[in-house]
Formats: structure tokens, C-alpha cells, sequence
């Protein structure tokens, strides 16, 4: 487990998650929000995703990856030795988007480039309130038509993440 992609819906705690795994593994860990949004909210562009995400993956030796991004989810696949699925139900990760706009709202967080202020738009939670149904299908077909190896290891709940880590900190 050196190459780790971390995937789930907006809300499910995969930087946080990530964070974690990194401190546990001593392995870095690279955020795709953080990567594909410059300062103030400018886009980088889905190809330079790409390209910046294939530079991290071949060129690190060990690398956790955080983010949905459906576009790259194939070439993450791709250079992955395991992909954590953080598989939440609604229940757990709408709210926790919520939240977590009141808890940075006005501020940016770590995970985020600088000056990309926490925010929260009709769109944005559309596309989490929609996850399940529109993401979440696309994710598992993108698992199963990859060709490459990876251990999958799908996580449905918060106290399932507790115990894997804590299971990786023993």
C-alpha cells in the first residue's frame, strides 16, 4: 500500500482521511481540489489535472491522492496499488458539507489553494445531493472496467475508517 487513491462523495472526510493515512504511512498525500483550483477559485483545467496528477504519480515513489474528479479516476486507477472507497450513505456526508461551510466559512482550508474561501452554492449541492445517483454509478463502473491491479478496500461508514486506521497505528 504506497500508491493510494482515495475516492467518495463530498462530505465523506477522504482529505481529512487522507491526512491521516499519510501521518499513519509516512507516505505524502496530494489533494485533487488542491491541485486543480489556484488561487481565488482559478481552474487549472481538466487536462492539466491530468498532466499534473500522471507527473505526482510517476514520479513519487509512494503518493495518496485525494478527490473525486471523475475525468482522472482512470488514470489514478491506473498507477494505483489500492483505492479506498469511502462508500457513505447521504445521511453522513450531505450534512457534513453543510457543516463544514459554517465551520470555514470565510477561510480556506488546508486542503484548499490559497484564497479558495469555503463555499457553498446551489450548484455544488446539487452535484453532492446527486452523488449517489449520478457520481456514485460512474465511480463503480470506472472500478470495474479498469484493467489494472489494485486491492479496493470500500469503507461505508465513519466508524469503519476509525477502525482501519486504527488498525494501521497499532
Amino acid at each position: 500500500m504506497k500508491k493510494i487513491c482515495i475516492i467518495g462523495p463530498s462530505g465523506a472526510g477522504k482529505s481529512t482521511f487522507a491526512r491521516r493515512l499519510g501521518a499513519a504511512l509516512v507516505i505524502p498525500v496530494f489533494h485533487l481540489d488542491q491541485m486543480f483550483w489556484r488561487e481565488n477559485w482559478q481552474s487549472i483545467g481538466k487536462d492539466a489535472l491530468l498532466d499534473d496528477s500522471k507527473e505526482v504519480m510517476t514520479t513519487e515513489s509512494a503518493w495518496i491522492i485525494d478527490g473525486n474528479y471523475a475525468d482522472s479516476l482512470p488514470l489514478r486507477l491506473e498507477y494505483a496499488d489500492t483505492v479506498i472507497f469511502l462508500d457513505f450513505p447521504r445521511r453522513i456526508y450531505f450534512p457534513r458539507v453543510i457543516k463544514r461551510y459554517f465551520q470555514y466559512r470565510g477561510r480556506t482550508r488546508e486542503d484548499m489553494s490559497a484564497g479558495c474561501e469555503e463555499k457553498l452554492d446551489l450548484e455544488f449541492l446539487t452535484f453532492v445531493w446527486n452523488f449517489k445517483r449520478e457520481s456514485r454509478p460512474r465511480v463503480i463502473a470506472a472500478l470495474a472496467q479498469s484493467s489494472s491491479e489494485f486491492d479496493l478496500i470500500v469503507l461505508k461508514n465513519p466508524r469503519q475508517v476509525r477502525e482501519f486506521l486504527g488498525l494501521l497505528v497499532k
